[in-house]
């Protein structure tokens, strides 16, 4: 789906879920965290049961900026969850406590 309307119209027939197309949306010209936020107020306002499922994810930015819209589900793919821990920072502690710790072991040695 790749509107409000389509989703009201997906909870008004009972449906289980309704699946929004992140990045498709925004190819469209439109604000899919908007689409989410609006979808996401008519349902809690009304005595609708369907679930948000949101996907069409490119980057790991896509899931931070979908979570803040609070949908029901979000589909990442596997792809994108591999991307989601990595950070350069990380990667730099890292290196530095391997260095310390080898640092340490070295002088264990000469003692």
């Amino acid at each position: 789906m790749m509107n409000v309307n389509q989703t009201m119209l997906a909870a008004a027939a009972g449906a289980t879920y309704a699946s929004l197309f992140f990045n498709r949306i925004r190819d469209g010209g439109v604000d899919p965290i908007e689409v989410v936020k609006q979808y996401r107020a008519f349902i809690d306002q009304g005595d609708y049961k369907t679930k948000l499922i949101v996907g069409s994810i490119r980057k790991p930015n896509d899931v931070i900026e979908i979570a803040s819209a609070n949908p029901h589900v979000i589909t990442i793919p596997h792809k994108i969850m591999k991307q989601m821990p990595f950070h350069e920072k990380t990667v730099e502690t890292l290196k530095e406590f391997d260095k310390a710790w080898e640092e340490f072991l070295k002088a264990e040695k000469k003692c």
